[in-house]
């Protein structure tokens, strides 16, 4: 059996089994500080879930996980407050900040 097979695998297992959230996972130490972010909280845990399920490595998602407050914070500064005020133009202008 391959990694990506076993992988997927336990993928499924923890979804039907609706195991501790992806983030808690990842971050324990760090799970409810990230998903009080007020902007992306709520859907970090998504986040790091789509991350995995396209063959991430978890040390590659919590690197990702690592820049989410940062960036929650430049978001709001650019007056998102809301997941639908997201764009692709926000996100881009927060990168290059």
């Amino acid at each position: 059996m391959n990694a990506a097979y076993k992988r997927a695998s336990w993928i499924g297992i923890r979804l039907m089994r609706k195991e501790a959230p992806m983030l808690a996972m990842l971050r324990p130490k760090a799970y409810q500080r990230y998903a009080a972010l007020p902007l992306l909280g709520p859907i970090l845990d998504e986040c790091a879930a789509w991350s995995s399920q396209r063959g991430y490595p978890p040390g590659t998602i919590r690197n990702q996980l690592k820049a989410a407050p940062h960036l929650d914070g430049v978001l709001r500064q650019q007056g998102a407050h809301e997941i639908r005020d997201l764009t692709p133009r926000t996100f881009d202008t927060a990168w290059h900040s």
